[in-house]
């Protein structure tokens, strides 16, 4: 009796332990006062980081205040002093935006439920807030944003915020058109109906998104571009060009990078800032604001492949894929000769969204994105069987050049002078 008396004791002194032991591990940032942010030194800068942040957050109270003050400090001292009076050219509104789809991107929800309260502040709407977060989901994927939506769709609950009415516009048959106008208006493509990759990106990214109401097609194109910009994605330079061409100059274009840059990191911030100023020469003339707007918006683009003594000439469309393409120009690709009709050579992933074609005709310039590679037919149109292509453009050399080419060979690509 004593014994069993004795090992029930024990057990109740270690359940007793483990509870102990329990509720310290359950202490939370969350149980420390919250305070408002108030920097712990006063200079110029720490002045307007002050005024900054209370324009968007008011009196917003943290427990990261009283936990971590001098990481509050380094953060906020940069973002909202250094990075939001880094440029005049882009507004309270857009650069909430910005963050908006910068934080969904990188999965930041706690942030994300401030900035969902703060871009209400400078004048955004529910829906703008919704929409910002909405249109990062076929870049960074339904898993991403699937918590982000909940997480802004709590915030305003929480605050007794309207939830956002539909901003749908599109029938659900009408989504791959709706969506292939919005690429031909603003991307100078053709999408056709055949491979199902094309088909989803049209009518999903496209249909589904870029035609919804709240957000017009600058603002999107300016989300789409950040976003690739905080994932490093290599769609990047064509998004570029179409924020460009969406009416944004080349220093807004670089202000809205660095309105990324708390949240992405110094690497991918460079590394993003050095596609703009591949993609956009110098515009700090006139004449090179002209030569912007000529190399942009000119439909097609001259190339030569040359290998050996012999100099093939083609000419490229102005698709986002081909805009990838010529980005990495110039470049020598090593080509091989498959079933006596084509010549290929291994390239980096592309873009998808150019002219999808089911069947190759000679003198096609392709990228095959399965490969990925890029593919030149010039001859036995008849045998064409393949799915995956993309038509960038066509030879304008005779074709029988290519007879005399050997079955593999180094090819200098570049654009043509």
């Amino acid at each position: 009796m004593k014994k069993t008396r004795s090992i029930a004791l024990a057990f109740i002194l270690c359940i007793s332990l483990f509870s102990g032991c329990t509720s310290t591990t359950e202490k939370s940032i969350d149980s420390a006062p919250a305070v408002i942010w108030q920097p712990g030194e006063e200079t110029e800068r720490t002045a307007r980081a002050e005024t900054m942040y209370t324009e968007i957050f008011g009196d917003m109270e943290l427990s990261l205040y009283a936990t971590n003050p001098d990481y509050a400090d380094i953060i906020n001292n940069f973002i909202y002093g250094d990075v939001y009076y880094q440029s005049d050219l882009l507004d309270l509104r857009q650069r909430e935006l910005i963050t908006l789809a910068s934080l969904t991107t990188h999965q930041s929800y706690e942030l994300l439920k401030q900035h969902a309260i703060g871009a209400l502040n400078v004048g955004l709407t529910p829906e703008e807030v919704m929409e910002a977060v909405y249109h990062c989901t076929p870049y960074i994927g339904i898993a991403t944003t699937y918590e982000a939506v909940i997480a802004v769709t709590e915030t305003f609950l929480e605050n007794d915020v309207a939830l956002p009415e539909s901003q749908r516009q599109v029938e659900d048959d009408d989504r791959f058109d709706s969506g292939a106008a919005v690429q031909a208006e603003h991307f100078g493509m053709n999408p056709t109906r055949g491979d199902h990759i094309t088909e989803f990106v049209s009518a999903y990214c496209f249909g589904d998104f870029y035609t919804r109401g709240a957000l017009d097609f600058k603002d999107r194109e300016l989300l789409t571009m950040c976003t690739l910009a905080n994932m490093g994605a290599p769609q990047l330079g064509g998004h570029v060009i179409g924020t460009f061409n969406a009416g944004y100059s080349k220093d807004e274009i670089i202000a809205a990078i660095t309105q990324c840059m708390p949240y992405m990191g110094v690497p991918r911030t460079l590394s993003a800032i050095s596609v703009v100023n591949e993609r956009l020469p110098d515009e700090s003339s006139d004449s090179g604001q002209e030569n912007i707007t000529t190399a942009v918006q000119s439909e097609t683009t001259n190339i030569t492949m040359t290998t050996g003594e012999t100099v093939i000439t083609a000419t490229l469309d102005n698709s986002e894929t081909t805009q990838e393409f010529l980005a990495t120009l110039p470049r020598t690709l090593a080509m091989s000769r498959y079933a006596d009709r084509e010549y290929y050579g291994r390239v980096e992933p592309l873009s998808q969204n150019g002219e999808a074609i089911p069947d190759f005709s000679n003198g096609d310039v392709t990228y095959y994105s399965p490969g990925p590679s890029l593919a030149i037919f010039f001859a036995n149109e008849d045998q064409s069987s393949l799915s995956g292509l993309i038509r960038m453009g066509k030879i304008t050399s005779d074709l029988s050049v290519f007879d005399a080419l050997g079955e593999s060979m180094e090819m200098l690509v570049e654009i043509a002078e």
